[in-house]
C-alpha cells in the first residue's frame, strides 16, 4: 500500500508539471514566442518529458486489475485513458509545431527568393498551411483535455489518497498545487481529506516518516523537506500549533544533520 501511494504521490507530481507545462505552452504560442525545446519538455518519447513519464506511470498503476471490482477501478482506468490521449493529442501538437517552426520559415525563405516554385512548392505550403491549422487545433483540445483530466484525478484522490504521500506532494509546492487545481491549498485538502487539518497532519507525518530518503543526495533530499516543513510551520493556513511545532522541529533537526 505504501509503495502504491508513493507512485500516486509521483503522478500528481508529473501530472502538475505537465498541466503547468501545457499552460506555459498555450501562453508562448500566443506570444509567437514557443520554442521546441517547451514543447520537448512536455512530451517526448523519453523520461526527459512530463507527459511520457505520466503515461508510463499511469499504465503501471491503474492498468486493470481483474481481481478488483469493476466499480473500484473504474476512475482510475478513466484517468489512466485520459492521459493517454493528453499524450497522443500533444504528440500531434509537437509534430505539427515542428512542421511550421522548422520547415515553414525554410519554405517561405525559398518561395520568397524564386528558387522554390511550381507543383512541389505549392504542395508543399499546402502541408504546411494544413499542419498549422492541426496543431492549433491539438494545442485546443489538449487544452480542454487537461482540464477535465484534472478533474478526474481529482475523483481518483478522493479514492485512493488515504495516507500522506499524496498530501506531500501537494504541499511541496502550494503555489504550483492551487495554479493546477485552482482553488486554494486548504480547500483541496480539504477537498481530498475531509478536511485541511487532516492533509496538513499526514503531509507533516510523511516528512517524517520518510526523512531519512533519498540516500543517493541525501543532503538536498533535506534541504527540500526541511524547506517544507519551514514554510507548513509558519502558515497561517496551519491553525494548530502543536503540528506547526512539529514541523518547525523537524525541520530544525533536517538542517543540523550531518551529511550521510
Amino acid at each position: 500500500m505504501e509503495l502504491r501511494e508513493r507512485r500516486l504521490a509521483q503522478i500528481v507530481r508529473d501530472f502538475m508539471e505537465a498541466f503547468a507545462l501545457s499552460q506555459e505552452i498555450g501562453r508562448e504560442l500566443r506570444a509567437g514566442r514557443l520554442t521546441f525545446g517547451s514543447v520537448a519538455r512536455l512530451v517526448g518519447d523519453a523520461e526527459d518529458s512530463a507527459l511520457f513519464r505520466l503515461k508510463e506511470e499511469c499504465h503501471a498503476l491503474f492498468r486493470l486489475d481483474d481481481a478488483r471490482p469493476r466499480t473500484e477501478v473504474q476512475a482510475e482506468e478513466l484517468f489512466d485513458l485520459a492521459v493517454g490521449a493528453l499524450f497522443h493529442e500533444s504528440m500531434k501538437f509537437r509534430e505539427g509545431f515542428y512542421l511550421t517552426d522548422s520547415y515553414g520559415p525554410r519554405l517561405q525563405r525559398m518561395m520568397a527568393e524564386g528558387s522554390a516554385a511550381g507543383p512541389l512548392a505549392e504542395a508543399f505550403w499546402r502541408v504546411f498551411e494544413a499542419g498549422s491549422r492541426r496543431m492549433l487545433e491539438s494545442e485546443a483540445e489538449a487544452e480542454e483535455l487537461f482540464r477535465e483530466t484534472r478533474d478526474q484525478l481529482l475523483i481518483v484522490l478522493r479514492h485512493l489518497a488515504a495516507s500522506g504521500a499524496v498530501a506531500r506532494s501537494l504541499v511541496e509546492d502550494p503555489a504550483r498545487s492551487e495554479q493546477v487545481f485552482a482553488m486554494p491549498l486548504m480547500q483541496l485538502l480539504a477537498d481530498i481529506y475531509g478536511s485541511a487539518a487532516r492533509g496538513y497532519q499526514l503531509a507533516v507525518d510523511a516528512l517524517a516518516r520518510w526523512r531519512d530518503d533519498g540516500a543517493s543526495s541525501p543532503a538536498r533530499w533535506r534541504e527540500s523537506a526541511s524547506r517544507v516543513l519551514s514554510s507548513l510551520a509558519q502558515s497561517v493556513e496551519l491553525s494548530d500549533q502543536k503540528l506547526a511545532k512539529r514541523a518547525l522541529a523537524l525541520a530544525t533537526e533536517l538542517t543540523s544533520r550531518r551529511p550521510g
